[in-house]
């Protein structure tokens, strides 16, 4: 998605972090300090997929950063997150191989630590991965084999986009990225 968001003329920061080896503070805290020593940037626009859209959601509510006060954020637009929760971490979540294999971030996104995180203050976005046939059985709903649709909504009343696409390749999926240009460039 970088190159084609790049090639629609707008200047792209990707950050990267391990999302399975800390948790949404510890995340948070290391996106506050890259953003706090960001120059030159008046106004930002955010792409975020699963926990990073819980990621953006959390810090974005920390209005005391001193970036915050500096930088204005347009929208946020969140592929694949749990804002709900994920099914998956809520079922296991006691597990030692989950504990292990996600650490504290697996806990973050059970459906009891999601709801804690506030509402977005900004327009946003959110598109929803769906599996062709029956999906994850160990998920109620259609799903994208680690998130419900159902589970993608900040809000009552909120409405997904929905593409035919699992949870990790939905960030390269044509029409996604597509729909996610069409919404950074509109004026």
């Amino acid at each position: 998605m970088k190159p084609a968001i790049a090639d629609a003329g707008l200047q792209v920061n990707h950050w990267n972090y391990a999302s399975t080896r800390g948790s949404l503070t510890d995340h948070v805290a290391a996106f506050h300090k890259m953003m706090n020593a960001m120059e030159g940037i008046n106004e930002v626009q955010f792409v975020a997929h699963s926990l990073g859209g819980l990621l953006l959601r959390k810090a974005l509510a920390d209005e005391g950063q001193p970036w915050r006060r500096r930088i204005k954020v347009k929208q946020l637009i969140m592929i694949a997150t749990p804002n709900q929760g994920a099914v998956l971490a809520a079922r296991f979540k006691d597990s030692e191989w989950f504990q292990y294999l996600f650490k504290g971030a697996g806990q973050d996104l059970t459906p009891g630590y999601t709801k804690t995180i506030p509402l977005p203050t900004m327009p946003y976005h959110l598109i929803a991965g769906q599996l062709e046939g029956e999906g994850n059985k160990k998920i109620p709903g259609p799903d994208d084999g680690v998130v419900a649709v159902s589970s993608v909504a900040i809000k009552s009343g909120d409405k997904p986009i929905i593409v035919k696409a699992n949870h990790m390749s939905i960030m390269v999926d044509e029409g996604v990225v597509d729909y996610v240009i069409k919404i950074l460039t509109m004026k």
